[in-house]
Order: C-alpha cells, then structure tokens, then sequence
C-alpha cells in the first residue's frame, strides 16, 4: 500500500471512530433526556459480599429510614450503620451555579473530576462505558445543580447500578472533612 493509500485509510479509521463516539453522545443524550432506561436494581457491595436491592427500596430507605430485614441483616453483617448510609444516600451535593449549561460542566476539568470521583464507587471494573453511564446520570441527576446518590441511581442507563458502599462511605467522610 502506498504511504498516501495508508494515510487514507487511518484517516478514513478515525472519521469512523469520530461517528461512533458522536453517536453513542447522541445516544447518551437521547437516553438521558427520554428515561426510556433507568436502573431498576442496585448492588449493593461490602466486605461480606454483595446484596441487590430495588431502586424503590433505596428510595424509601433514603427518605425513610426503613429497610428490610434482609437489607437490615446485610448492614448489621458487615458493622454498617444505617443512619450513616441513609445520610449518604439522601444527602444532596451542590455543585454549585452551572448557569444552565450542565454540558460544559461535564466537560470541563471539575466536572471530568467529579465523573472520576463517582466511578471509584460506581464501577466493579471502570471503563469507558461505565463513563459514559455516569455522565448520562449525572446529567439527568443535575437539572437543579444539585445530586445525590438516589437520584444518580434513579437515572443510571443500565438495568442496575452498582455501589461500593466501603468506597462511598470513605468518599463521603473525605468530602465532610
């Protein structure tokens, strides 16, 4: 192949590249904006293993306090409290004044930073698709400059989201500091 065939063909490899990536935005917007997908469980993640939940059961945790006996043991097994956890849950972390364009947020270097700092509890195994899910959560979680993890998991585009709780609670005393 002759060098200028070569430079077509890589050029003509990353305006493919370019397409998918503009199309799975386009998608991630789509999804965002409509709802069509939203978790509808979450895992729950601590040292004793794992436990699934509904979002519903999440919900009325963070507002209420209550759980059920098995999610009730699951805390106990694992020396979590409760309170603390529904504190985390429900608590709304301000972003501050995105005046209106929560794109240019979640692209700038504070909002790369905060995608970053939620898919260290959000992810068994990070990569660009868990990302991907993340900002399309975030977006939707953040029409009023505000979030908290139930809305993050009320908005997550996948059928189940995943919460390392340990990583979270660390996270969340960091942030308290």
């Amino acid at each position: 192949m002759t060098p200028i065939l070569q430079q077509l063909s890589q050029a003509a490899k990353q305006v493919k590249q370019a397409a998918l990536v503009a199309l799975l935005g386009c998608g991630s917007l789509f999804v965002g904006a409509q709802g069509a997908i939203a978790a509808d469980a979450v895992v729950f993640a601590l040292s004793s293993g794992e436990l699934t939940i509904s979002i519903e059961e999440l919900k009325t945790f963070a507002e209420t306090g209550e759980l059920s006996a098995e999610t009730q043991e699951f805390f106990d097994t694992n020396q979590q409290s409760a309170p603390l956890l529904q504190e985390i849950m429900s608590e709304e972390i301000v972003l501050g004044s995105l005046q209106g364009d929560i794109e240019s947020f979640l692209g700038s270097s504070t909002g790369e930073f905060v995608i970053i700092q939620l898919e260290k509890f959000i992810s068994r195994s990070p990569d660009e698709e868990t990302l991907a899910s993340i900002r399309t959560s975030l977006r939707a979680a953040l029409e009023n400059g505000r979030f908290s993890v139930v809305e993050l998991a009320e908005n997550y585009p996948e059928d189940t989201i995943y919460l390392d709780l340990r990583t979270l609670e660390t996270a969340y005393d960091d942030a308290k500091l």
